[in-house]
């Protein structure tokens, strides 16, 4: 390459480099690449095929892709927080509408990068549904005030059926090729069907026959005319006389609710369903399972872009895209974090397993490069607790099931409660001869010696039932902490008797590492040690604390929400925050894998530590560097990331970009480095969407990663 080609691409990019050098003592953070999926509400594409989700998380929940489901991004909305969207609508191609349940109406012009509220006018801000005509005149209908008009891009909202609907809680619109409009309503007891045959000026119910029903939450009309009602209380509904009459449809549905419809290739017919996802052939009439490869059936929303890919929205799963026309299914949530990440924990192949409330269960093999999840045999998906014994049996609760157990290393699940109670399990505790233990609320403590098999309950004086977190220390006392009326107890014969040692407003987990050092975490007093095997307590450290975690080694980490991550190397007498590469997340949980890797749950990921603890310097070990070559955060990206590398020892080190042709893009470090971490922050607002390619050299060690740049 020319010096005026290498001065031209210069030209081209602005970058921002800085670098931070770590102390040799210090722990640093990296994101997992996952898990991957969430609650979702809502899913469509515009003519040009860009996806557009609606799902629950802390970033206002708006997201797109331009790459046909394969990654997604979070749009930035203006004071959006935790919130349903519910619906979208495109009455052009460089616009989209998003109907929120709480929040009223929220306008893109950028392709979803950046929503603002559209709501003058519109008195009502629970949307339930949101439809555009042909002529771009949209509707919004609302909970308890009917439905609303906007003829000027959202600018402005008009009461339209004020007066008009027996029942003004619009929980689904609908329009046909010549402009009818259908709304389903609900009046607090029965679902009901109006039709408007002029714009919305007037409104007739069309829906005598439909009979108790708890909601209409989705409706399209066919090419051929053919009305379809999903339901909450009777599945699929037909209709072939613009509503006046309905028939069931022929179903396998496994319940009766069905949530949404598209329309595929051919005028193939496609519903979501709380089975899953099934399919239709002759306009509505029969219906059959299309569902293989959904590892979740509780399907929130459908939708087919120009390419012809289907893509469904799962409560708890994220999103799945099908390439074959319903024939099978991928999940296609890269990008979209699974929201509520209850449990991690880890087998002796440093294989780590997360378990996602209403998401199943997430294993990774490759210490978080990638997350598979898996829920064959689970019955339902909304998972808490996880252990798992040294015979490798993988045991999981659930809140409406009992536990399930796995010994195929989370492939399958089956059921376990042979003597447990109805009670929601909450916690899981397992010894290393794998006698297994189960925390209920309001049943007691049970005990399985044979792996799940059966259950019995083993406590006997026990006033307080609505049981919490259980520890044991290493002459094989038991502790355990309860909910409410909260305190902590131990047992000194395996789980009979118990005793009050420590009253405290909210524990939250025990603690023991190879040493015996005995703590106690507290959501509201912190961190507590025992000497004493649990008689007596000292606090050793004030902050909130939600979980504890001893690596191999012996040191203690603490989750300590906002205040991120806390190490202790002396069995809990001092405390030393370690919380680097995790500014601005709250951690909520941890994990440690037998080499070393500490994993934390945050409110929207998954991170760990960029090398084993085990290895850092500290009272406990000699500490030392290797060189490594990390990727790139966030990624894809638009437009800063950070690239983090780390070094045995002083070197000379080049780290350069290059686009998919090899050609260089620029230089980002080029001269003599010290030992330990570093990181180089990369900004590409003057580059192109693509892929590009970085790469060290540093002595003999040579790497190169691929980021992806989007827009």
């Amino acid at each position: 390459m020319t010096s005026s080609t290498n001065r031209l691409l210069g030209t081209f990019l602005a970058v921002l480099v800085s670098h931070l050098i770590l102390p040799a003592q210090t722990v640093s953070w990296q994101p997992t690449n996952g898990p991957y999926g969430g609650i979702g509400f809502a899913i469509a594409a515009n003519s040009n095929g860009r996806l557009f989700v609606g799902m629950w998380d802390s970033f206002g929940g708006l997201c797109y892709s331009s790459d046909n489901g394969m990654t997604w991004q979070k749009g930035t909305a203006t004071a959006l927080p935790y919130v349903e969207t519910y619906a979208f609508a495109f009455p052009s191609d460089s616009e989209a509408f998003a109907g929120t349940f709480g929040y009223g109406i929220y306008r893109t012009v950028d392709g979803g990068l950046n929503w603002i509220p559209m709501n003058n006018g519109l008195s009502n801000l629970l949307v339930h549904s949101l439809v555009s005509s042909p002529k771009g005149v949209l509707l919004a209908g609302t909970q308890g005030d009917g439905v609303f008009q906007s003829s000027d891009h959202g600018s402005n909202w008009i009461p339209i059926s004020t007066g008009k609907l027996s029942d003004n809680s619009v929980t689904a619109l609908a329009i046909d090729s010549t402009g009818n409009i259908y709304a389903g309503c609900f009046d607090g007891v029965f679902a009901h069907l109006y039709r408007s045959l002029d714009g919305g000026a007037n409104w007739t119910l069309m829906s005598t026959s439909l009979g108790a029903l708890q909601s209409i939450v989705g409706l399209t009309v066919t090419p051929t005319g053919v009305i379809l009602a999903a339901t909450v209380g009777k599945g699929i509904l037909r209709s072939t006389d613009n509503g006046l009459h309905w028939n069931m449809a022929d179903s396998v549905l496994s319940d009766d609710i069905a949530t949404s419809f598209c329309i595929g290739k051919s005028n193939q017919l496609f519903a979501g369903t709380y089975s899953g996802v099934e399919t239709s052939t002759d306009d509505g009439v029969n219906w059959v399972p299309a569902s293989i490869g959904l590892t979740n059936p509780l399907i929130q929303g459908i939708a087919n872009n120009s390419t012809g890919t289907l893509f469904v929205v799962t409560y708890g799963g994220g999103v799945f895209r099908s390439e074959d026309n319903g024939g099978s299914w991928v999940q296609s949530s890269k990008g979209l974090h699974a929201f509520n990440i209850q449990y991690l924990a880890s087998n002796s192949m440093n294989h780590v397993f997360a378990a996602v409330w209403n998401g199943g269960v997430y294993r990774t093999t490759d210490l978080g490069e990638t997350w598979s999840p898996f829920a064959n045999g689970l019955i339902s998906l909304d998972v808490g607790a996880l252990v798992v014994g040294s015979s490798g049996h993988i045991f999981v609760a659930s809140e409406q099931f009992g536990v399930y157990r796995s010994t195929d290393n989370g492939e399958n699940w089956v059921l376990v409660r042979n003597g447990l109670p109805s009670n929601s399990v909450d916690y899981l505790a397992i010894t290393s001869d794998n006698k297994l233990f189960a925390t209920t609320y309001g049943a007691g403590l049970f005990q399985s010696t044979n792996e799940g098999d059966t259950w019995g309950r083993i406590d006997t004086n026990l006033t307080n039932l609505n049981l919490g977190r259980l520890g044991i220390d290493s002459t094989g006392n038991m502790y355990i902490t309860c909910i409410q009326g909260p305190g902590v107890y131990r047992s000194t014969d395996h789980g009979i008797g118990w005793t009050e040692v420590k009253s405290d407003d909210w524990p939250t987990a025990i603690a023991v590492n190879q040493r015996g050092d005995l703590l106690l975490s507290s959501r509201v007093n912190g961190i507590f040690r025992s000497s004493s095997q649990g008689l007596y307590w000292l606090q050793e450290m004030p902050k909130p604390t939600y979980d504890i975690v001893a690596n191999s080694g012996g040191d203690f980490f603490a989750a300590c929400g906002n205040d991120g991550v806390y190490r202790s190397a002396d069995g809990g007498l001092s405390w030393t925050q370690t919380s680097s590469g995790l500014s601005g997340q709250s951690v909520m949980d941890v994990a440690a894998t037998q080499s070393g890797y500490i994993f934390a749950v945050t409110d929207s990921s998954i991170f760990r530590t960029v090398r084993p603890t085990t290895n850092v310097k500290g009272s406990h070990g000699s500490g030392y560097f290797s060189y490594a070559l990390c990727q790139n955060y966030p990624n894809p990206f638009n437009p800063n990331t950070t690239i983090k590398f780390e070094l045995s020892q002083k070197s000379q080190v080049s780290l350069k970009v290059f686009n998919a042709l090899g050609q260089l893009v620029t230089t980002l470090v080029n001269g003599e480095q010290e030992a330990g971490y570093h990181e180089v922050k990369f900004n590409g607002s003057n580059l192109a969407s693509g892929v590009y390619f970085y790469r060290i050299q540093a002595g003999d060690f040579v790497a190169t990663k691929r980021l992806l740049l989007l827009k």
